[in-house]
């Protein structure tokens, strides 16, 4: 079986370019992984190639670059075509990449078992070896090596390529995602900067590896109003949770067995991009649960009491002076 791994593996063996920072990240999200637990085994002749195409860049003079198979045809990638033999293997940490040679033959060891490995010895792919096995390299096997990553990686499990006008040319498809990354970055370094920012009794806070938001500074004291432990209304003063509490009493249609007002404390959050000037945080609750009620008051007051004379416009004029806030 050729060499796989994954490209920290592959970078650990000398295979591939060994990426740090921004152009390690961009590898990382870019290829991608396989499920949850489990990333993505790249060929020696892969890793090359994606190191070609993402060092030529994405354009040149505004056109879009493209290489073809005979384009990517230099030593690299017939060092990729003699790895993708089935003798070699990549050893841990700084071991490399070495194979198997028979101690009394000197014969290639191929799947060689841990049982007979003892018969063996250790043949490291150093620069000696490396320049000996390239003379014997043929280019007509190394250029079938790379149509065959190429139609590896332009599947839909792995998109990295992809044949932008004429046929037989291709290009690497992670730019527009690179770009993406970056704008995230950028957005996540000006969240960053913010932290600790306080606006109209708001403050802009981190919570978890990666959430910002808007925070208030104090939490709010709600009332709800229940009937059979049923939420069915939320207020902001006390008063107008009794004020329906005794609708509720005096107007029942519905056999109730319990009803009561519960108190309640309450911590909104406004998006990163929201804008906290607009309402301090009481405001804004406020107002949400008048918005709220329109809907609690189709769904569940209404089917309670008749007499609704305090709330009954609400089914008519949905507020909208939540959008202010640009959520």
């Amino acid at each position: 079986m050729a060499i796989e791994g994954t490209r920290k593996q592959l970078e650990q063996a000398g295979i591939v370019k060994k990426r740090e920072g921004d152009d390690a990240e961009y590898f990382s999200e870019c290829i991608g992984r396989r499920s949850t637990w489990q990333e993505f085994m790249i060929t020696p002749m892969q890793g090359v190639i994606l190191d070609m195409l993402y060092g030529v860049g994405e354009k040149d003079n505004d056109a879009i670059v493209t290489v073809t198979p005979k384009d990517l045809l230099y030593d690299k990638t017939r060092v990729a075509h003699i790895l993708m033999g089935k003798e070699w293997y990549i050893g841990h940490g700084t071991t490399g990449v070495f194979r198997l040679i028979h101690k009394e033959t000197g014969d290639v060891g191929f799947n060689v078992g841990w049982y007979n490995r003892s018969k063996y010895e250790t043949q490291k792919f150093d620069d000696d070896l490396r320049q000996e096995l390239l003379r014997e390299v043929d280019d007509k096997e190394v250029l079938s090596d790379i149509r065959k990553a190429i139609r590896q990686m332009k599947t839909e499990a792995r998109p990295w390529l992809y044949t932008p006008e004429e046929k037989g040319h291709y290009a690497l498809n992670w730019w527009g995602k690179i770009e993406r990354i970056k704008e995230k970055k950028g957005i996540r370094e000006e969240n960053e900067a913010m932290l600790g920012t306080v606006k109209n009794d708001w403050e802009f806070v981190k919570e978890g590896y990666r959430t910002f938001q808007w925070k208030p500074l104090y939490r709010l004291k709600l009332y709800s109003v229940t009937c059979d432990n049923r939420r069915i209304a939320t207020f902001y003063t006390e008063a107008d949770a009794n004020n329906l509490l005794s609708q509720l009493k005096d107007n029942l249609i519905q056999m109730a067995y319990y009803y009561d007002v519960a108190e309640e404390y309450y911590e909104p959050h406004l998006k990163p991009t929201a804008n906290p000037e607009v309402f301090p945080p009481w405001k804004y609750v406020k107002l949400h649960l008048e918005n709220q009620l329109a809907t609690m008051y189709g769904k569940y007051i209404r089917g309670y009491i008749t007499s609704v004379s305090q709330f009954a416009d609400y089914t008519k004029r949905p507020l909208k002076l939540l959008a202010e806030v640009k959520e």
